[in-house]
């Protein structure tokens, strides 16, 4: 250290997570997993009396992850003492952290550094702050429902996804029943890795939907990752784009699949890809590749992931090709933040009608839920 210098400040943040498991209003079924409520960490990091606040989705089926070892891995890890954006790149590079505890850690930080520096998450990472209105793409799980559909029309939600199986008698169903509500909506369906590495039974079957007359502008993740060239066939044979989720978490997992011709398109969740930082990388390198961008949500999250996908969204620009999530009280039963951000008719949301706070995420404990939430566990 040079002369005179000052000493370096080693004020640590302390950080503090704990489980979500907040009922939902109906329950979801997908073709790898039935749920009926939350499955998240929150993390509060703080530091001399600035609070920042954090969310990550362990799933062992996508990021080896339970709740059990994400919540553990935070309670090991050693203080932090990161004072600004840079050092917060320098501990996600050297962190060994998986994934959903890492974006955790890093959401809550970022929400952190942010208040204290009395600037928004977007201004701290001179990222835009515009647009502020997203349109959201609502997803429906298999078996919805008659009260689910219904309440399409009078939403007028139009920007559907559709979770299908290897039933291909519900999945008519399930597609006939949504068209018959809302004839010119805009359905992408997401198989999630139900025919395994079975390209030709994904074929059959995804082609009969087709032919039926439904109709669908893209599939998500027929296969099990790991066979870029089969999904790049299934791609070509029903002449619609593919959208990659779990099977690109890496840039080495999106040049493997750029070797092979399709039309491909990235699902980016910002908990599944180890936060905000790797999220906004995945996303450049999908720009420069000339992919199309989804940013995704995982069931359950809360409106804390909801904030983290703007950046993505808004960093996706002209190849933004949807945005899921945005839900709050429409599935969750309560949140642990407020404001509780939903979108609206249409499945528009307009943040400048949000009530945000104007540092960090704009969110703040909801004191009210979580006393409910500590009263319900004791």
């Amino acid at each position: 250290m040079p002369p005179n210098a000052p000493p370096p400040d080693r004020r640590v943040i302390s950080l503090h997570a704990r489980p979500l498991e907040i009922p939902f209003r109906t329950a979801f079924q997908q073709a790898s997993k039935y749920r009926t409520s939350s499955e998240s960490v929150l993390v509060l990091a703080e530091r001399e009396g600035a609070r920042g606040i954090g969310e990550g989705c362990p799933r062992d089926y996508q990021t080896g992850e339970t709740l059990a070892s994400a919540l553990d891995w935070i309670a090991s890890m050693p203080a932090l003492a990161l004072h600004d954006v840079a050092a917060l790149h320098d501990w996600i590079s050297t962190s060994p952290a998986p994934p959903a505890a890492r974006c955790a850690v890093e959401t809550a930080v970022l929400d952190l550094l942010a208040r204290e520096a009395g600037l928004s998450v977007e201004t701290l990472l001179d990222r835009p702050a515009a647009p502020t209105r997203f349109r959201y793409t609502t997803v429906l799980g298999m078996n919805p429902g008659p009260a689910v559909l219904d309440r399409l029309v009078p939403m007028q939600i139009e920007h559907l996804k559709l979770k299908v199986g290897l039933d291909p008698t519900a999945d008519r169903a399930l597609l006939g029943a949504v068209r018959q509500r809302v004839p010119h909506a805009r359905i992408h369906l997401d198989a999630n890795n139900a025919f395994g590495h079975d390209e030709q039974a994904a074929m059959r079957h995804l082609g009969a939907l087709l032919e039926g007359g439904s109709g669908f502008w893209a599939v998500e993740e027929p296969l099990l990752p790991g066979r870029p060239e089969a999904t790049a066939a299934i791609g070509r044979a029903l002449g619609v784009p593919m959208i990659l989720d779990e099977a690109v978490g890496s840039p080495a997992d999106l040049r493997a699949h750029a070797e092979h011709p399709a039309e491909w398109i990235v699902n980016i969740k910002v908990s599944r890809c180890g936060g905000v930082l790797r999220s906004l990388a995945l996303a450049e390198q999908a720009r420069a590749a000339g992919w199309g961008i989804i940013v995704g949500a995982q069931a359950g999250e809360t409106s804390v992931l909801t904030r983290a996908g703007h950046v993505i969204a808004r960093a996706a620009g002209s190849a933004l090709r949807g945005l899921e999530g945005g839900l709050g009280r429409h599935v969750l039963a309560w949140e642990p933040v407020a404001p509780s951000l939903a979108y609206g008719r249409g499945g528009w949301m307009e943040l400048a009608e949000q009530s945000l706070a104007p540092h960090g995420w704009g969110l703040w404990i909801d004191d009210a839920n979580d006393t409910k939430e500590r009263a319900a566990d004791a």
